[in-house]
């Protein structure tokens, strides 16, 4: 400690002070200057470790907050957008005239699908629905990470699996039925009906402006 010091007390009588005030005499008082002992500084580098790693926890906290809020219901199957239909047989003539037969056979490409990845909880929710790209030849399977992301955000999320061999206008057919669908369902997937979009990838995204 290190400092000056002015003591005020009785039989003493510090400069300025009237001998015949009637004030009673004051306590002893020190006025110390203390000088502390300064702590280490913390180097830069070292803050910003600090600062990094404090950042981490939090995210990661807020992060295992936020998908625990939002959890998954148990995955439902794919639901038909049409009716199923059966083969036709070979022996079926389209009119007695004409002499031809119906080859029909049946593909993966012919039973259009709508699946559901509803979160859980009686809440009704927004419903996505996502249209695959694939330029109208095929479909891409890589939707995983967008439903992922939609269910995190707090949306229901659903992937149309919509027709691609088949020319104009049968994707278009198949992304209403899909949102017609989901109207349908609403009631028992928790969504409303008033917040239902569709959205999409490449000629996804084509047909869902459509």
């Amino acid at each position: 400690v290190q400092g000056d010091s002015t003591v005020i007390g009785p039989g003493r009588l510090a400069e300025g002070l009237d001998p015949h005030d009637d004030e009673p005499p004051r306590r002893t008082m020190r006025r110390q200057r203390v000088q502390c002992a300064q702590l280490p500084s913390v180097p830069p580098c070292c803050q910003m470790g600090v600062w990094a790693v404090s950042l981490c926890l939090v995210l990661a906290m807020l992060t295992t907050f936020h998908q625990s809020a939002h959890r998954n219901s148990p995955p439902l199957s794919p639901l038909l957008l049409w009716p199923p239909t059966t083969d036709l047989p070979h022996d079926r003539w389209i009119s007695a005239a004409v002499k031809a037969r119906l080859n029909v056979s049946r593909t993966a490409d012919a039973d259009p699908t709508l699946q559901p990845y509803l979160l859980a909880g009686g809440n009704p929710r927004p419903l996505v629905i996502v249209c695959p790209g694939g330029g109208y030849v095929a479909r891409s399977a890589r939707e995983a990470s967008v439903v992922q992301f939609l269910n995190q955000q707090g949306f229901h999320a659903a992937v149309l699996h919509y027709r691609v061999q088949r020319r104009h206008p049968a994707p278009l057919l198949d992304a209403r039925r899909a949102i017609q669908l989901a109207r349908l369902h609403a009631v028992a997937w928790a969504v409303d009906p008033t917040k239902i979009a569709i959205a999409g990838f490449s000629a996804g995204g084509h047909l869902a402006g459509h």
